[in-house]
């Protein structure tokens, strides 16, 4: 079975830092983007039948405010950083 975890998880082993991500894909990724994609339509549905496009339009703006804002603090910074790491990642992440 630990053989074949390298494998599984899509790792290529002559070379750590190379990776498929078919698990984070499959078991992660593809379902949060369906989920999220069901959540937000049948709020944006909902908030509709209640209040005017207006209002909808600057509930939307909100909502890509405050995403921008998190991407800049939290998302940037992590892939900036995995892009200028070469070695394969500790177990002991430490943000920068």
């Amino acid at each position: 079975m630990l053989t074949r975890l390298p494998v599984s998880l899509g790792i290529d082993e002559s070379d750590c830092t190379k990776g498929t991500h078919e698990v984070y894909k499959l078991y992660f990724e593809i379902p949060f983007i369906e989920q999220a994609k069901d959540y937000y339509k049948k709020e944006s549905q909902q908030f509709l039948a209640d209040n005017s496009v207006v209002e909808y339009m600057k509930k939307v703006s909100l909502y890509q405010e405050q995403f921008m804002s998190f991407a800049d603090c939290e998302i940037r910074p992590m892939h900036d950083s995995k892009k200028r790491r070469a070695t394969f990642p500790s177990t002991s992440y430490q943000r920068s």
